[in-house]
């Protein structure tokens, strides 16, 4: 894709925000693509929702939200676009269609995952739940088919404070 005026003129305000973090030359690798992106968001009626560790053209370029996964999940829940475009892992974009169940929810990278999520097991989730007084704090989404259980919850430990 080419960098001409009318991208360079539309991604402008975009680069004034990471100027500091991307020089312009690779600025004028990316413009193009960002500027391509966001017509299509609005041809489409879509959104980009994006967690926090997205790089700056995500984050700043894409984005039209930018977020932890709970605030992802809330966002997601009042979306009026038809289509969501997670910018996360695979937790994330199940839970945003939870959230919006009508809406189509797009994973752009099937292989993201999150260590955490992939680390804890049937087993794991059914001793916390067996052997501690868990309470709802954060929302972690357990993946009810891989872990083979027979309802999905919500774990989350917190330490009392005396």
């Amino acid at each position: 894709m080419e960098f001409t005026q009318e991208v360079r003129k539309a991604t402008d305000p975009i680069y004034q925000k990471i100027s500091k973090v991307m020089p312009e030359i690779e600025w004028s690798v990316h413009a193009p693509y960002i500027h391509k992106i966001n017509k299509l968001k609005k041809e489409k009626n879509a959104v980009i929702l994006a967690h926090n560790y997205q790089t700056p053209e995500i984050y700043h370029g894409v984005a039209d939200f930018s977020a932890d996964s709970l605030a992802l999940a809330i966002e997601a829940s009042k979306t009026s676009a038809d289509i969501i475009l997670m910018a996360g892992v695979h937790f994330m974009a199940e839970t945003a269609k939870l959230m919006s169940p009508n809406k189509k929810v797009i994973l752009p990278d099937m292989d993201a995952g999150c260590s955490l999520s992939s680390s804890i097991t049937g087993k794991d989730v059914r001793l916390l739940k067996e052997n501690t007084q868990a309470s709802l704090l954060y929302l972690m989404l357990i993946r009810q088919q891989k872990l083979k259980l027979k309802q999905m919850f919500v774990v989350h430990l917190r330490t009392q404070l005396k």
